[in-house]
């Protein structure tokens, strides 16, 4: 598993294998369906909407090990404090984008467990 630290995972779980495994079959189960479309025009609903869905896969995601899918997270919860230009719309788009093609890795290596 590339995407997915396991020592890091078991750490939170007390070295428990068997409750990482399902912690990580119910994260891939949450977390399949996410769309990036959800912030298609950065309005202000929209970012308040992902920023509190990238919170909190932020945080989810490092407790689990796939500590660059948390990483990515934090980037973009990052250049949200800012005040957000237009142009600096397309970067947020973009950075959105990334976290939703990390989780897919990261959904992938927990369905091949």
């Amino acid at each position: 598993m590339n995407t997915i630290d396991i020592k890091a995972g078991l750490l939170t779980c007390n070295n428990n294998e068997v409750l990482l495994r399902k912690l990580l079959k119910k994260f891939a189960i949450k977390y399949d369906d996410f769309d990036a479309d959800t912030l298609d025009t950065c309005s202000k609903e929209e970012c308040l909407k992902a920023e509190t869905f990238v919170h909190n896969l932020k945080g989810v995601s490092a407790n689990l090990g796939a500590l660059n899918l948390s990483r990515h997270c934090e980037l973009f919860l990052q250049s949200l404090k800012n005040d957000v230009s237009e142009e600096e719309k397309a970067g947020l788009k973009k950075m959105y984008q990334e976290i939703q093609q990390e989780l897919a890795l990261v959904v992938i290596d927990i369905e091949q467990m």
